[in-house]
């Protein structure tokens, strides 16, 4: 017959000293262990889940270079998302890889070099409209105008104090030919670059409609 499990006589505070339960309010000492009962259920899954991540990741690629051997040639690594589905069509399993990016100050001066050419060309724009200008300027004030207002959006934070960088990169496709536009696309090209990809395993399973749903596996999405 197992022993009774004594309770403990004093516990440990926040500054690292003990305290007699005696000296302990009922409902902390409650708390406390209630605390303690959930880490202690919640460890083992998070292990289970380190687990099942790398072994997932293992089986995919082993698969995925069994399926290379066939044409006698090395996975060296994939590209992109890769999709395998069940026989029925039922389930599947999708590997997703993202590309992640940072940025160092060179962005900012690319924003400040912006905003110059938007200020020197607005006002060329308003000027000749001022002289007498065609029709053609006014419209191309009006699209100057929405471009600046759609490029300040995209060096705006996020909710995730973050900046879109997909979108700062898209404004290399614009070829105003202004000096200090091309410095500024030259800072943001210079500015932004790869740190690593970020590797995801989905498992999506069809429902009674036909649609996938992914099946959630962390508490937020339960």
């Amino acid at each position: 017959m197992n022993a009774p499990i004594q309770a403990p006589e004093y516990l440990i505070n926040k500054q690292g000293y003990e305290v007699s339960v005696e000296d302990i309010e009922p409902s902390e000492i409650v708390k406390n262990d209630l605390v303690n009962e959930f880490f202690a259920l919640a460890m083992p899954m998070q292990q289970q889940m380190k687990d099942l991540k790398a072994k997932m990741f293992g089986d995919f690629y082993a698969f995925v270079q069994l399926s290379a051997d066939k044409y006698d040639i090395q996975v060296g690594g994939l590209k992109g998302n890769v999709t395998l589905t069940a026989f029925d069509g039922k389930t599947r399993v999708i590997l997703q890889q993202q590309d992640q990016w940072d940025y160092d100050e060179r962005l900012n001066i690319a924003k400040e070099l912006i905003d110059e050419f938007f200020v020197e060309t607005l006002l060329e724009i308003e000027t000749a409209l001022e002289a007498g200008g065609v029709d053609a300027n006014a419209e191309a004030l009006t699209n100057m105008r929405q471009i600046k207002a759609l490029i300040d959006k995209f060096f705006q934070v996020g909710k995730k104090g973050k900046i879109n960088l997909g979108q700062i990169q898209g404004l290399r496709h614009y070829k105003f030919k202004h000096p200090k536009w091309e410095k500024a696309m030259e800072a943001i090209a210079d500015g932004i670059h790869s740190i690593g990809t970020a590797q995801y395993i989905r498992l999506q399973k069809r429902d009674e409609k036909g649609k996938f749903q992914t099946v959630v596996l962390d508490f937020a999405g339960v």
